[in-house]
């Protein structure tokens, strides 16, 4: 069992590595490490994973996912709006809903 403030301390430094994720000019493979870290913070905790995070990680094989390395992301609009994610490491494929 984890204490209330492990967790927030968890959440909190996982979501201090998403911000350098988005928002930091590094290249890819050290991208690609701090996704995997924050992710593996936020299963140790069982905090709850940002919507981000869902968007940059496979939920079949558990990797992480780069645009035009190994994803592939489209904007679809039939039958709802939503972003087309699909793994090129497993094949299995997303749907993101947005409005």
């Amino acid at each position: 069992m984890v204490s209330r403030k492990a967790k927030r301390r968890g959440v909190e430094e996982a979501n201090r590595l998403l911000d350098i994720f988005l928002n930091s000019d590094i290249e890819r493979s050290i991208k690609m490490e701090i996704l995997d870290e924050a992710y593996k913070i936020l299963l140790k905790v069982r905090g709850v994973k940002p919507d981000i995070l869902k968007l940059f990680y496979c939920k079949k094989c558990r990797s992480p996912l780069y645009p035009g390395f190994n994803a592939i992301y489209r904007v679809r609009s039939r039958p709802y709006k939503h972003i087309s994610i699909k793994c090129l490491r497993c094949g299995r494929r997303y749907r993101k809903g947005f409005k």
